[in-house]
């Protein structure tokens, strides 16, 4: 048998940088799910960015990512994944006209999912 050791520590982050976010409950071979990808920006507006996401290409399939409407469209067109890679690629470069520096500046601004 296995038993959990210790529950994971989940929360925001408390120094600049990414995290990445999905559901905690188990997964099934069908299952789809969400991922969510936010950033601490250290106090200052977060105008662009770029993001690597691997994953195991043998258990998980990518199916689509939902840009934050806070960010002009990823300059190469949308997320760059090479098929059976394990690889998605981001590469925004701008904000959306319509964000304003308090909406992307924070401990948990959303990116995409």
């Amino acid at each position: 048998s296995v038993a959990l050791a210790r529950s994971p520590v989940l929360g925001t982050l408390t120094a600049v940088g990414m995290s990445a976010t999905m559901a905690a409950s188990p997964r099934f071979p069908s299952d789809t799910f969400t991922v969510v990808v936010r950033a601490h920006t250290g106090g200052s507006v977060l105008n662009s960015f770029a993001c690597n996401l691997e994953f195991d290409s043998e258990v998980l399939e990518y199916s689509s990512a939902t840009k934050s409407s806070l960010y002009n469209t990823p300059s190469v067109g949308g997320p760059l994944i090479s098929e059976g890679s394990g690889l998605l690629s981001f590469l925004v470069t701008g904000r959306d006209a319509s964000a304003s520096d308090a909406a992307t500046t924070g401990t948990a601004v959303l990116l995409f999912t």
